[in-house]
């Protein structure tokens, strides 16, 4: 009886597989008692496995794809969002109220520096 497992196993681990396959073609009298280990149906699944290695090939590159697409039109929508700011600066003014709704303060919000006295010296 097989055991399930739920971890995928190693390439390593599949390598050595797949040379015991390849070794038990090479026996012509194999013959064992459950079919579910005969070499035909052990060729099928390694069929099956490359299939479905290969369609995961291809969906890592697709989703690969799909990110670098993602990254490339986020920074562009940054760039976007910062000449917008630039340009809300330009048009209405650093304290205007247009500056304000974007989520800037205003440049009279900001803080004045103090001046020093004789005691904060020392």
């Amino acid at each position: 009886m097989s055991q399930r497992r739920s971890k995928t196993l190693t390439t390593t681990q599949i390598a050595a597989d797949r040379t015991t396959l390849r070794a038990l073609k090479l026996l012509p009298d194999y013959a064992p008692l459950n079919q579910a280990y005969s070499t035909n149906a052990l060729l099928t699944l390694d069929q099956q496995l490359n299939q479905a290695e290969e369609r995961e090939f291809q969906l890592e590159t697709a989703l690969a794809a799909a990110r670098a697409s993602r990254a490339e039109l986020s920074t562009m929508l940054h760039q976007g969002v910062i000449g917008a700011k630039i340009a809300v600066i330009s048009q209405y003014g650093h304290n205007s109220d247009a500056v304000a709704s974007l989520g800037l303060k205003k440049k009279s919000e900001y803080r004045r520096p103090a001046r020093r006295t004789a005691k904060d010296d020392a």
